[in-house]
């Protein structure tokens, strides 16, 4: 077996990733993880650092050129935490983190992103807490799809 399909694969599966939630994860294709894993096809260079960074490891490690499992990069975060790589492998998130890559494709700082999310955060709670407050258990979802969904009616129309 290839090194580099040996240890994508090794690092893939000690995260407990399927090929469709890693590829989802770093938005490439279910079908191109597995034709690397079988040495069907070769990943161009910034595939090969997309995983490097989600791996926290070297591309030097990916590809064989060393045994050390750089677990620190320079520039990334050193490590991903267990809710991150949960986070990331629930399917719910991943049309929060493909809006996330759009908005990093945009020219938008790691920072600003950061405080967006921050943000968006904060507002889901304050919403969760207040609609949980005051309504009956049950609806406060319903509640306030049926008011957001209002309001932007209402902005739309330019009615107060």
């Amino acid at each position: 077996m290839g090194i580099f399909r040996q240890r994508m694969k090794e690092l893939r599966e000690n995260r407990g990733l399927t090929q469709q939630a890693l590829g989802e994860a770093l938005n490439i294709g279910k079908s191109a993880i597995a034709l690397y894993e079988t040495e069907k096809r070769q990943p161009d260079p910034d595939t090969l650092k997309k995983l490097a960074v989600f791996f926290q490891c070297s591309v030097d490690y990916l590809l064989g050129l060393t045994d050390a499992c750089q677990t620190e990069i320079p520039g990334t975060v050193s490590a991903l935490t267990p809710e991150m790589v949960s986070f990331v492998t629930d399917r719910s998130n991943h049309k929060l983190i493909s809006l996330i890559h759009d908005i990093k494709a945009r020219g938008y700082s790691n920072e600003v992103i950061e405080e967006w999310l921050v943000s968006l955060s904060n507002t889901l709670n304050l919403l969760h807490h207040t609609y949980q407050r005051e309504k009956p258990p049950g609806t406060a979802d319903q509640l306030l799809v049926q008011e957001m969904k209002g309001k932007y009616k209402d902005a739309r129309t330019g009615k107060k």
